[in-house]
């Protein structure tokens, strides 16, 4: 399971206290991790991408990127 807090950019969390989105682990394979809604793909030793699903009210679905880049200083 993966737990996900949301945060505003001032730090405010948008879920109650106690509360978390939650994502159930589906499969994990050498260099990607499935959740129900979100899978996580390792692309090289310094990316990530993630795709994430969102459930729209009208019964629709999109799917969307989030990249993860090491930045190293």
């Amino acid at each position: 399971m993966l737990l996900v807090k949301h945060f505003s950019k001032d730090f405010v969390a948008w879920e109650d206290k106690e509360d978390f989105v939650k994502f159930r682990l589906i499969k994990v394979e050498d260099k990607a991790v499935h959740f129900s809604g979100l899978s996580f793909y390792q692309r090289d030793e310094n990316r990530i991408d993630g795709y994430i699903v969102m459930n729209h009210k009208d019964g629709s679905k999109t799917e969307h990127l989030i990249a993860y880049k090491r930045v190293n200083h």
